[in-house]
């Protein structure tokens, strides 16, 4: 395999990236066993990845660090190393987030001709009957672009890019439009992706397989999936996917090395599956994204009451307004 797999950490022991990215490269190694990974750090993560923290060394290729200003806080360090990693590494690579897991050999991405490739986010275009839809368009137009509906909005987990001076630029850019976004509160690196591209034109769709959102549209991607990107969500109520599960990660870091019952975990990914879970579609989605669940997984006790008073509303609903018509 030539083209090279870059993950970007930053990490320190309050957290959980490290063992996400310890996950992710073995399983990159497993099913990569030729590919040339590198690992970009900032200088205090850096610091951190010793002791039990130093096994990504036996993983990795190479590792480069980063120096930042003390000012920089850690979700800005690694929204700026993500950004400017063209900067730092030399040849074509695939990078690819810490929250995932690497599912098949990844060599086919050798025969690609496009400079840059991504997979939208959600696995859909965007449109006016999204429900993330006036979110995105919010801090796409809060950082000073427009905002073009039915437009190419990618996920960042899982990029493809050539080496050329225009992925250079590219990344340049990204790198800019980010920075300024911090002035105005915008302090995600997607908004700031979709305007470089609506600039320079340069992404071009991966097949779903390669970034297999399994929280948003992924389903359809599950059983060939490349890559899986479950996303640093450290609730309960997403510990169906094991590697996703904050327990799972708990003991990851108790550990010195992940065992050979980790391994096996890691090697059958699309099979880690378990708990108590549901398909949700149409309304149920809705719900899903609404405030009612997040107070019922927030603060079940004060849902409860809001859920008696809603009972009792329904009722009268269903009593009264329902004759009236």
């Amino acid at each position: 395999m030539k083209t090279k797999l870059i993950y970007a950490l930053v990490s320190d022991p309050s957290d959980y990236y490290y063992e996400q990215t310890l996950i992710s490269v073995t399983s990159a190694r497993m099913w990569n066993p030729d590919a040339v990974i590198e690992l970009l750090v900032d200088d205090r993560t850096h610091q951190t990845l010793t002791g039990k923290r130093a096994a990504l060394y036996d993983k990795v290729n190479n590792v480069i660090t980063v120096d930042f200003s003390k000012t920089v806080n850690k979700k800005q360090r690694s929204r700026f190393l993500k950004t400017s990693i063209r900067q730092h590494v030399k040849g074509d690579f695939l990078y690819i987030d810490s929250d995932t897991v690497v599912c098949e050999s990844l060599e086919d991405v050798d025969k690609f001709q496009f400079e840059i490739g991504a997979v939208l986010d959600g696995h859909r275009l965007l449109d006016l009957n999204q429900d993330t839809l006036n979110t995105k368009k919010e801090k796409v137009e809060k950082i000073g672009g427009q905002f073009i509906d039915k437009g190419s909005y990618y996920n960042s987990g899982v990029l493809y890019v050539k080496d050329t001076p225009n992925t250079h630029a590219f990344f340049r850019e990204w790198y800019a439009v980010y920075e300024a976004g911090l002035q105005k509160g915008i302090d995600f690196d997607q908004p700031a992706l979709f305007l470089c591209n609506q600039n320079l034109d340069l992404i071009r769709p991966l097949e779903g397989e390669y970034n297999c959102q399994i929280f948003l549209g992924g389903l359809p991607y599950l059983g060939y999936a490349k890559i899986i990107h479950a996303f640093n969500a450290y609730r309960d109520y997403t510990d169906f996917f094991i590697f996703n599960s904050i327990h799972y990660l708990e003991k990851i870091k108790s550990q010195d090395t992940l065992t050979e019952e980790d391994k096996e975990r890691i090697k059958t990914a699309k099979r880690q599956f378990y708990g108590e879970y549901s398909l949700t579609f149409g309304l149920g989605v809705a719900y899903n994204k609404s405030v009612l669940f997040h107070l019922f997984v927030d603060n079940q006790q004060l849902f409860h009451w809001v859920e008696i008073i809603g009972k009792c509303l329904l009722k009268l609903y269903r009593r009264f307004c329902k004759r009236a018509r």
